[in-house]
Formats: C-alpha cells, structure tokens, sequence
C-alpha cells in the first residue's frame, strides 16, 4: 500500500485527474499538477477487461504501487496521479512496470519545469 498521504482517494479528485495523459507499453498515466504544497497522491485502477480474476487485478496493483515507491522521489511534488494498468497479468512483469514508471516520472518532472 502506499502511505495513507500519498493514496487519492476522493471521487472528486479522480475525476479532475482524466486533463492529461501519459501512455507506457504496460500502464497509461492520467496526471495535473496542484499548486498545493504536499506529497504527490496516487491511485492505482486495473479494470475487468484486463482480468476477469481479482487475482491477477490484484498482482499487477501490486507491482504497479511497488514501482511507484521505487520511483517516489522523481515524481514532483503537489501532482495527483492515476496509474491505469492496460496489459494482461503475464505481460505485465515488474521491469516493464518499472520501466514505464521511471519514463512517466521523466516526463513529469519535464512538465513541471
């Protein structure tokens, strides 16, 4: 799980975060950015079309968030995140994860500027 303060949790909030987007090989990334001095917040979706079985929903959640901890201190500060898985369980290996995460903060940090 990522820390309660990093975790977007609010209808409200998801909702304003579908402005822009990032596309990865494994998992897409809806971002905006707040002038707001705090942690970024972060939510993790992999919906039924990728995985009927909760399952293997839950095993790419997983590597997605560990990857976002990995990666914690290249995302900017203040931004809302939405990590949306998009491949099936056994494409979804944690190196390509990482992989698209780490390009995804690059952009970030890149926006931000």
């Amino acid at each position: 799980m990522l820390a309660r303060g990093n975790r977007l949790s609010r209808r409200g909030d998801i909702l304003r975060v579908r402005r822009s987007r990032i596309d990865g090989d494994v998992i897409t990334l809806k971002a905006v950015f707040t002038e707001q001095k705090r942690p970024f917040r972060a939510a993790v979706v992999v919906g039924k079309k990728i995985s009927k079985k909760a399952v293997d929903r839950n095993l790419i959640q997983r590597r997605i968030r560990e990857a976002i901890r990995a990666e914690a201190d290249r995302i900017p500060d203040g931004s809302d995140l939405m990590f949306i898985g998009k491949a099936a369980p056994e494409k979804c290996e944690y190196a390509k994860i990482l992989t698209d995460v780490q390009m995804m903060a690059d952009k970030l940090t890149g926006a931000r500027k």
